[in-house]
């Protein structure tokens, strides 16, 4: 994707619920993952392929959970991110998300993002390359 656009994936059904979720995975028990701090109020965990494979290149999967009214560190994209809200929501320069959203950003995107107030945000991001970050508040990438 290039040129600026930005592709949003319809939810499949009324708040989500034509979304499928498994009996027990991320989104049911997210305390019991090796959560990492990233920033005040933002945390991730690397998702590794099945098999405990590397993803190709710099690419890589993650959850990231933020804290309700937190603020992401503003940045842009070296290549494509992919993400779909799992439950919370979160809004940004280009608009608001909430559960069962799904979208795709390229590196002509630069945004940062603040949870919505309720519960945490919690997301599961494909990055093809590594965050780059904007201004004075920088964090390790995602």
């Amino acid at each position: 994707m290039r040129g600026g656009r930005r592709r949003t994936l319809e939810r499949t059904g009324a708040g989500g619920a034509g979304l499928r979720r498994p009996r027990q995975g991320p989104g049911d028990a997210p305390d019991e993952l090796a959560w990492q701090a990233l920033a005040p109020g933002i945390e991730l965990v690397a998702l590794p392929p099945k098999g405990g494979d590397a993803w190709p290149g710099t690419s890589g999967v993650s959850l990231v959970r933020m804290d309700p009214g937190t603020v992401a560190p503003r940045h842009t994209h070296a290549g494509i991110e992919a993400t779909v809200i799992v439950r919370g929501g979160f809004a940004d320069e280009l608009g608001q998300y909430e559960e069962g959203d799904a979208w795709i950003v390229d590196a002509s995107v630069t945004h940062a993002p603040v949870a919505l107030p309720g519960e945490p945000c919690l997301c599961l991001v494909y990055l093809e390359a590594p965050l780059k970050p904007v201004g004075d508040r920088h964090v390790a990438s995602i």
